[in-house]
């Protein structure tokens, strides 16, 4: 039967290899072991790190003073108990964190 073969992790890790973000997040909805492997999947490699610090607190944009296009990011509001659990429930999922400072301007208090 076709529906025991897609109930294991490893036959689905495979299958689940060639989709993109939002089939995985499809995919998480399915039922318990189908979203362990989507979310797997989709937290494995983070390029983005905003994606990922995004768990903790909603981020808002501060305006460069200079008045040149170029933005830095700080925490809307400082992160919370119930905050810290969403982090790490989805940062334990990630593999490979890629992140180029050239590229992002999150403001220093982030970190």
């Amino acid at each position: 039967q076709s529906h025991r073969v897609l109930q294991i992790p490893e036959l689905l890790n495979i299958i689940f290899s060639y989709l993109t973000d939002n089939e995985h997040i499809t995919n998480a909805l399915v039922c318990k072991k189908w979203s362990d492997v989507a979310l797997d999947a989709l937290w494995r490699e983070v390029q983005n790190i905003q994606r990922l610090v995004r768990l903790l607190s909603p981020i808002i944009t501060i305006p460069n003073a200079t008045g040149k296009q170029q933005r830095s990011y700080c925490f809307a509001r400082p992160p919370e108990p119930q905050d810290w659990e969403r982090f790490l429930k989805y940062s334990r999922r990630v593999r490979r964190l890629t992140y180029d400072d050239k590229k992002s301007n999150l403001h220093t208090t982030l970190f």
